[in-house]
């Protein structure tokens, strides 16, 4: 009686959440411009950045760091900023800004492949990853030792 008492209220829990989580978001789909671009611009941008290639591919030994440090107009308007590749990180900085181990310990041997291939094999932040799939790995086992210890076998009947 308890048991069927109990699963009852789980299920209205389980019901008001997940009612709660179709008003989120249907109230956040209502914002049609962030879908929306102006071609002509993304046209103009892309134009530019040919012209740039354009140029290096025509005069071997330019490179865009010449090119900047000589203030040329070629690369006046676009912003090179290397450094940042859309959110995907370079040389020794965590994978779109989330940390390694966050990556390893929470979405364990996928969290660590996700780091590999997007840190292009960066092998430091590979093993900060698999040191938090590890870390994982033993709190989970250490959960059930726990488990077992404190109910034996009583809590497998329940």
């Amino acid at each position: 009686m308890l048991l069927n008492h109990q699963t009852s209220d789980m299920k209205k829990v389980l019901l008001i959440l997940c009612i709660g989580a179709f008003v989120t978001v249907f109230a956040s789909a209502n914002n049609a411009d962030l879908f929306t671009y102006n071609a002509d611009e993304v046209n103009q941008e892309l134009a530019q950045l040919q012209n740039l290639e354009d140029y290096v591919s025509a005069n071997p030994g330019i490179t865009l760091t010449n090119l900047q440090s000589e203030n040329n107009d070629l690369v006046a308007n676009l912003d090179l900023n290397l450094n940042n590749l859309g959110g995907f990180a370079l040389s020794g900085e965590p994978p779109l800004g989330i940390p390694s181990f966050l990556w390893g310990c929470v979405f364990t041997v996928v969290g660590v492949a996700v780091v590999y291939f997007i840190t292009d094999q960066d092998m430091a932040e590979t093993k900060k990853a698999f040191l938090g799939c590890v870390v994982s790995g033993a709190v989970y086992v250490l959960w059930w030792v726990f488990w077992v210890l404190v109910f034996g076998n009583t809590f497998w009947y329940y």
